[in-house]
């Protein structure tokens, strides 16, 4: 039963963005700049994940609503919309 509990609560933390606290950290400030002066919409930061395999960082706006991809494309970053 104890297990069965630490599994749970295990697979639950793995599941949360990477920042929980919904505060955006520095990095994710500069990330919604990036986004809206590449004229998408980031008015509220909801969460974001760091993809350190693939150097891409993952950002959620305005309640989940809008979900962005920003990836380093020789030398500039890139902002792609998921």
């Amino acid at each position: 039963m104890k297990l069965k509990a630490l599994l749970i609560s295990a697979i639950a933390l793995t599941a949360l963005p990477a920042n929980a606290s919904n505060k955006p950290s520095e990095a994710d400030l500069q990330a919604m700049a990036l986004i809206k002066a590449y004229g998408y919409t980031c008015d509220t930061y909801s969460g974001s994940v760091f993809n350190s395999w693939s150097q891409e960082y993952s950002i959620h706006c305005n309640n989940y609503r809008y979900h962005y991809i920003i990836k380093d494309v020789g030398g500039k970053y890139v902002v792609e919309v998921q």
